[in-house]
C-alpha cells in the first residue's frame, strides 16, 4: 500500500443501496488508471445502514499521520469460519502494513506514510436453501 496520490471523499446519506457500486467502480477506474488512491467515506448518520454495507467490505486502511505505535491483536481470526449445509467456508482476517503481511499479534512502530490495513473475516455460507428445513429456517429469518 503505497501512499496515495489522490485522495477522493465520498459523502453518503442514505445511500446503501449504491454504495458498494460507487466504491468498486471509484476503486476499478482509478487503480485502472494506474493511480494510487484512497477512498474516504463520510457517512452523515445514515438510517439505512449505508455504513453497514461498506463496513461488509471488509478492508479498513489508515494513513499513518505521524509517528506511532500500534498494537493488533487479531489471533481470533486465524481460522475461517465453517460453511454449514454445502455453503463455502468464509475466509481469515489478515493484516498489513504497506505492502507486507503483519501478524495476528503484533507491536508495531509506524512512521508518517505508513498504510496500516485490517481485512475482517467473512463468514460461512449456509448452503442451499431447498437443502434446509423450513422450520429450521424460519428461525433464521428476523421478524419484525
Amino acid at each position: 500500500m503505497a501512499a496515495p496520490a489522490l485522495s477522493v471523499v465520498v459523502p453518503a446519506y442514505d445511500e446503501a443501496a449504491g454504495v458498494a457500486t460507487t466504491l468498486r467502480s471509484l476503486h476499478d477506474t482509478l487503480g485502472g488508471l494506474g493511480i494510487a488512491h484512497e477512498i474516504i467515506l463520510v457517512d452523515n448518520a445514515s438510517r439505512d445502514g449505508t455504513a453497514d454495507v461498506v463496513e461488509a467490505l471488509g478492508e479498513r486502511t489508515v494513513r499513518v499521520l505521524e509517528d506511532a505505535g500500534a498494537s493488533l491483536l487479531t489471533d481470533r481470526r486465524r481460522h475461517a469460519p465453517r460453511g454449514v449445509n454445502g455453503g463455502d467456508d468464509g475466509r481469515t482476517g489478515v493484516n498489513r502494513l504497506n505492502d507486507g503481511l503483519l501478524p495476528a499479534k503484533v507491536d508495531v512502530e509506524l512512521s508518517p506514510g505508513d498504510m496500516v490495513g485490517v481485512v475482517t473475516p467473512g463468514g460461512g455460507g449456509w448452503g442451499a436453501p431447498r437443502g434446509r428445513a423450513p422450520r429450521k429456517e424460519r428461525r433464521n429469518v428476523p421478524r419484525k
